[in-house]
């Protein structure tokens, strides 16, 4: 069997077992917390994503902060990050469940190594907004305010990264 027939069949097994678990959970409650399975999935996407986007704004706050000095930018960061850690209730976080979450031990080759820092800076926006765009969907099934509120957050990410952008260009400008 070759390497490509060992991936498909360990995508396979993975599949069965994800399909069974899923199966098992919609059948009984979270016992614990007394909500139920479902929304006990959401909790933990919820935490896991707010989780994701502070982290990436704590990286890109280091920039601007170190980098740049520019207060104005790290000053807004920093105020995405305390906006976003307002949601994050010790009910959320009790949603965790690191140890059997499958996707711990995936990574990327693009992830192991970056190039410069613009690739760092790169790949946090990029994370940030995906993971506010999560937020704001699975929040829709939570608290619709929950939702607005990371909309308007991922909006202003939108143009932080604008801004980090324009900034960054006349930091590197060439001198004449």
């Amino acid at each position: 069997m070759n390497q490509i027939d060992n991936q498909n069949q360990s995508q396979a097994q993975i599949q069965a077992k994800t399909q069974a678990k899923t199966q098992a959970q919609n059948q009984t409650s979270d016992q614990d917390t007394g909500r139920s399975p479902q929304t006990q999935t959401i909790y933990r996407i919820l935490d896991a994503n707010l989780d994701r986007a502070r982290e990436g704004l704590r990286v890109i706050e280091e920039w601007c902060r170190f980098g740049l000095e520019d207060r104005q930018l790290s000053a807004e960061c920093k105020d995405l990050r305390q906006q976003l850690a307002q949601w994050h209730s010790a009910e959320i976080k009790a949603a965790r469940n690191t140890p059997e979450d499958p996707g711990t031990n995936q990574s990327h080759a693009q992830e192991e190594r970056r190039l410069n820092i613009e690739s760092v800076l790169s790949a946090n926006c990029s994370r940030i907004q995906e993971a506010l765009r999560v937020l704001e969907e699975y929040s829709k099934l939570i608290d619709p305010q929950m939702a607005k509120s990371f909309k308007q957050t991922r909006y202003r990410a939108y143009t932080l990264e604008t801004q980090i952008n324009q900034v960054s260009q006349f930091n590197h400008a060439p001198p004449n």
